[in-house]
């Protein structure tokens, strides 16, 4: 399953795929027949990019796009608000966490790492797709990463804090 953020994946790199849509298309290609599972309906902000990639790639007869389902959105966020991950929502990565395990028999997660510095104090970025700094209180990372640990302490999935 292939997956990205609409912000990231239109708006830094493929100008919204509103006109030159071929780099967006040659980088698809390396992902052979791979499913793309979009987030259009997550937020407002969301549905437009995603359907600019459904049809993209459909136009281009490659990957099959899935759209995530509002109603299991909601009941994701409950679940982890009752496990007292509170922010003003999930990171699309503990999201995309979540659908792996349901999906998946063995879990792997890599670059789940909350901190401003890596293991050898080395400057990280928040997204791999930009320096930005996070938003304050958008995302609860560090709660995040406690849950995935302890999840791998019970042997439910892979935390790698290495390099990949």
């Amino acid at each position: 399953i292939l997956t990205s953020f609409p912000s990231c994946l239109l708006t830094f790199r493929y100008d919204r795929l509103s006109y030159a849509r071929k780099p967006f298309i040659q980088r698809m290609k390396a992902y052979g027949h791979a499913q793309v599972l979009m987030p259009a309906f997550t937020y407002a902000f969301c549905l437009e990019p995603s359907f600019r990639v459904y049809f993209t790639l459909q136009d281009f007869n490659l990957q099959h796009v899935s759209f995530l389902h509002p109603g299991y959105l909601s009941k994701l966020h409950k679940y982890w608000r009752n496990k007292r991950l509170t922010a003003t929502r999930l990171s699309s990565g503990m999201i995309l966490v979540n659908v792996a395990m349901e999906l998946c028999s063995k879990v792997s997660v890599y670059g789940f790492w909350p901190f401003p510095y890596d293991l050898n104090g080395q400057p990280l970025s928040h997204h791999y797709y930009n320096n930005q700094p996070a938003t304050p209180g958008m995302h609860a990372m560090p709660l995040e990463f406690l849950n995935l640990l302890q999840m791998h302490r019970k042997g439910i999935l892979k935390v790698n804090i290495g390099k990949c």
